[in-house]
């Protein structure tokens, strides 16, 4: 991940960057947060060392600098091996906090 960004027109955008072998990003889940997910666009192939932007916009009445989320992110490895990513972040401060193999 690259970090994140916000603009004053209140969305956050977060830098997917994909350090490894190709993988397939299968869903964007917002398990909760003061935003709203949009342009989603997946499944989306992401090649070895591209990125991918994930987007979202305030719902709440907070600035975006303050909106608090956290997202889950979905995906395939080449070998159709399931993965989840959870993120979680404040306005621009975003973290991984797990990335796991689904059983």
């Amino acid at each position: 991940m690259n970090g994140a960004g916000t603009k004053h027109d209140g969305e956050i955008k977060i830098d997917l960057n994909n350090k490894g072998e190709r993988a397939t990003i299968i869903d964007f889940i917002l398990i909760s947060g003061d935003v709203t997910l949009h342009s989603k666009s997946v499944p989306w192939d992401l090649e070895k060392n591209n990125s991918r932007y994930i987007f979202a916009r305030n719902n709440s009445k907070k600035r975006i600098s303050e909106c608090e989320y956290k997202i889950e992110v979905l995906y395939e490895n080449a070998l159709k091996n399931s993965f989840s990513c959870i993120l979680v972040g404040v306005g621009s401060k975003v973290s991984i906090v797990s990335d796991n193999e689904k059983i």
